[in-house]
This record gives structure tokens, C-alpha cells and sequence, in this order.
């Protein structure tokens, strides 16, 4: 029952969530809205593949310059190479394959 496709489904329903809440504070405080429509799902391995000089961070930044919304799968695990994880997770965390972190631009600035 708990696959990618289920944390896939549940992340697409907290967007909407997040996109229903932005457009009534958009609304309720006249501020443009800035979420894009939709989130785009990555792991690790791809956004090292796209930039694999890049730190980190600044792989996650050039994500959401790229997508503006994305969902990091299966942070955790040592990359391929043998890079270091995405993110260091607690040692006791159930599935690391099933977790992952959604992350945004910053209107302002473009970063995460």
C-alpha cells in the first residue's frame, strides 16, 4: 500500500493545500500569488546528475529556479558515487525511500 505513487498522491494533495491556502491569503491581503501550479517530483541522483559540481544547496536552488516547487524523493541515502546524502536523516527513520521534503522558490530572491 505504501509505494512512491501513494507519497506521490499524498504530496499532490498537500499542493493543493498549499495552493488553496495562498490563494485565499492572496486574496483576503491583495498580494500577487507566487506557487507555481504544480510540483515537480526529482531524487537526489537526478538533481546530482544535472549539477554535479554544485553543493547541496545550490543543486536545490537550481531545482526550484528550474521548477519553481519540488518534492526531493528518498533523501537519506548516500549517493551512487559515493557523495554524501541529500539530507542526513535519523538513523531510525522507517523508509527512506518514502520520505522527502518539499521544497519552493522565494519570490524575492529565487532561492529555496
Amino acid at each position: 500500500m505504501y509505494n512512491v505513487e501513494f507519497l506521490k498522491s499524498t504530496v499532490r494533495k498537500i499542493w493543493c493545500i498549499l495552493k488553496d491556502c495562498e490563494a485565499m491569503i492572496a486574496r483576503d491581503f491583495c498580494i500577487q500569488p507566487s506557487l507555481p501550479p504544480s510540483i515537480h517530483f526529482t531524487d537526489p541522483e537526478e538533481l546530482h546528475a544535472m549539477w554535479p559540481g554544485a553543493s547541496i544547496h545550490e543543486r536545490e536552488t537550481n531545482a526550484v529556479r528550474k521548477w519553481g516547487a519540488i518534492f526531493i524523493i528518498g533523501m537519506g541515502w548516500p549517493l551512487k558515487d559515493g557523495s554524501a546524502p541529500e539530507e542526513v536523516r535519523s538513523p531510525s527513520y522507517d523508509n527512506w525511500n518514502l520520505n522527502g521534503d518539499i521544497i519552493v522558490r522565494h519570490p524575492v530572491t529565487g532561492y529555496r
